[in-house]
């Protein structure tokens, strides 16, 4: 089933399954890569769990229902992905001794057109710009993302352009516009469930079966909520600033293309 998930997504993203056998087209530089950027959207995957899940417990405790038909499918999918990540590691533990040594690098996947490429395109406002965006602190935010990945990838760092230049940086911007729309989605989710756990600040909740199995007194309750309702509160902040952080990259991106600046 893990194995027919993975082509699946490699199909919907447009990208080359692992092989199982020495493959040239694959040298050790490439599977390598992949197993950064693998270990990245595991540690991601594996975050978003454990963002929601103190707050399903706590949801349930309540009677607040509403959230678990909100949340089910969200929960699969990222539990689906942090399996997927596991498999491709497998495959790469397995495979990457017998990969042939040589470069590689990956090729740009978008046709470029400099001419025409604008804030529009790139689907940035008018007085969006690096200044702007060093004023409201998303600067040092992004250097703070970067390092907290570095840490989570145990010293690594995910190459974001795999070689310079303005084709790769082009890439390296619709990847940010798309990762941008990911990030509102989920922020949005995020907040929709975070409104409606808020009343757990104040209301003590009804004794229910699973808190009398457990042993769960209603006002220790209410304060793991209150607890819960400031862990998400933090999260929320984060996966907002997170979109912002992708608006910013392409700014930088697009502010570096049409000044013919080197992209780094």
């Amino acid at each position: 089933m893990i194995e027919k998930l993975y082509l699946l997504i490699c199909r919907i993203w447009g990208d080359e399954p692992l092989p199982k056998q020495p493959d040239p087209a694959w040298p050790q530089k490439r599977i390598l890569s992949v197993r950064t950027w693998s270990q990245y959207f595991l540690t991601g995957n594996i975050i978003r769990l454990g963002i929601w899940m103190p707050m399903l417990w706590v949801a349930l405790m309540h009677g607040i229902y509403a959230i678990l038909y909100i949340i089910w499918f969200p929960l699969l999918v990222h539990v689906l992905f942090v399996m997927v990540e596991l498999h491709k590691l497998i495959i790469i533990k397995r495979t990457l001794h017998q990969a042939p040594e040589g470069e590689w690098h990956d090729r740009p996947r978008r046709r470029a057109n400099f001419k025409d490429l604008n804030a529009k395109v790139l689907g940035l406002k008018g007085f969006e710009s690096v200044g702007f965006y060093r004023a409201i602190g998303v600067y040092h935010y992004h250097k703070f993302v970067m390092w907290y990945i570095g840490k989570a990838l145990r010293g690594g760092s995910p190459q974001y352009l795999e070689r310079t230049g303005p084709r790769y940086a082009l890439d390296y911007a619709m990847e940010a516009l798309h990762a941008e729309k990911v990030h509102a989605i989920a922020a949005t989710l995020n907040t929709t469930m975070t409104i409606m756990i808020l009343p757990c600040w104040w209301a003590l909740p009804a004794p229910t079966y699973v808190m009398t199995e457990m042993h769960i007194s209603t006002t220790l309750l209410m304060e793991i909520g209150r607890g819960v309702i400031l862990w998400q509160a933090y999260w929320l902040f984060m996966e907002w600033y997170l979109v912002l952080v992708q608006r910013f990259i392409r700014v930088r991106i697009l502010s570096a293309l049409t000044k013919k600046a080197p992209v780094t």
